[in-house]
């Protein structure tokens, strides 16, 4: 199945300036989480290891990676929407760019059937080697984040891992061994790719000058293509004991969670609690539509639902260090989907996640 590439109109509307600057950020981080639908990392909601199944992804960040290959695409890609006069701009902050390893995998709901179950959705797995670039505009409070992902699809990593958890949790009436990965989408493996362009702005008052705040909002827009195609947006709460300084970091799977500002000579302690919703409308998603590999089993494109919202809510806490160093978590006690499927099998799916990052070298 040839991918859709009607993006680029949309990529457009998001392109925007970002002036060369002086200002780089020095930091260090190193990064790890895990998605899982089962107790006790999702709190509240059902959880029974099916539909969104997993998710695991560990990585680093560092201004070490400018001379590394791996960035090239994202930069060349980049470069058509994000324009770098010769001007600096001292409101603007390089922060440290991302190398992040991830896996994700999809099931169908009845797991004990070796055959696909038609009109559910199909068996997949993705492996992805992403980076990023953020661009942080202290003055403007809004942050822009390009990522291009290396992605795998069909590799058996996936049904190893669902398999050595499910026999580990010994209760086959609950949580049965899956039989059907035979199924899975691209079997065998497909090489694919994912690039996106994100605007962030923060729309709560700041105050640098302050050690804290209680109160932080922001919202975003996003444009991907390639194995997810389409548009998305976000909009953002954390309440709780905050560093103002940190408004622009994510609290999703490897989301910003690393970089510092000059603007920011200390670190301080935060507890908080969040929540977030992102409406998306894809036009194509390969871990249902398949790609151009020949699959048992696929949607059609009337059998996905373009539209669906995405919400989380969790706890966090950041524990500061010296130097700037900082050590961070973030627990989603429920995130969730509305369905994806239009189909007799239409359903939402929820999981919980733990991040943990470790700041240093500031």
């Amino acid at each position: 199945m040839k991918k859709t590439l009607l993006l680029p109109i949309l990529l457009l509307l998001l392109s925007t300036s970002a002036q060369s600057q002086n200002l780089i950020d020095p930091t260090k981080s190193v990064m790890l989480y895990t998605d899982e639908d089962f107790k006790p990392v999702q709190i509240f909601g059902k959880a029974n290891d099916q539909n969104y199944t997993m998710g695991f992804g560990l990585g680093f960040s560092s201004q070490w990676l400018h001379k590394s290959w791996v960035l090239f695409p994202n930069e060349i890609i980049s470069s058509l929407f994000i324009r770098k006069d010769k001007k600096q701009d001292t409101d603007i902050v390089r922060l440290s760019p991302s190398l992040t390893l991830n896996g994700t995998a999809f099931t169908p709901l009845d797991l004990r059937r070796r055959d696909a179950v038609i009109g559910d959705r199909p068996y997949a797995f993705l492996l992805t080697l992403s980076t990023k670039e953020l661009f942080l505009n202290t003055d403007k409070k809004s942050l822009i984040t390009t990522e291009f992902s290396y992605g795998l699809m069909g590799t058996k990593i996936g049904q190893w891992v669902q398999t050595k958890i499910h026999h580990m949790i010994k209760d086959t009436a609950n949580t049965p061994i899956p039989m059907g990965w035979d199924n899975q989408i691209s079997k065998g493996g497909e090489p694919t790719f994912l690039y996106s362009l994100k605007y962030e702005k923060l729309l709560s008052s700041v105050k640098l000058a302050e050690i804290k705040n209680l109160f932080e909002l922001k919202y975003g827009v996003e444009a991907m293509i390639g194995y997810y195609t389409g548009v998305a947006g976000n909009l953002g709460i954390r309440f709780g004991l905050l560093d103002p300084a940190n408004w622009y970091k994510g609290t999703s799977q490897l989301n910003n969670q690393h970089g510092i500002t000059k603007a920011t000579p200390r670190s301080h302690i935060e507890a908080y609690v969040f929540a977030n919703a992102r409406p998306m409308y894809k036009i194509y998603n390969e871990l249902l539509n398949g790609g151009f590999r020949s699959s048992v089993y696929t949607l059609s494109f009337d059998e996905v639902q373009q539209a669906s919202v995405e919400w989380n809510f969790g706890i966090g806490l950041a524990f500061p260090g010296k130097r700037n160093n900082t050590f961070a978590v973030n627990w989603m006690l429920n995130a969730g989907r509305t369905s994806e499927l239009n189909t007799a099998f239409s359903r939402s799916h929820q999981w919980g996640t733990i991040n943990l990052t470790y700041n240093f070298g500031g």
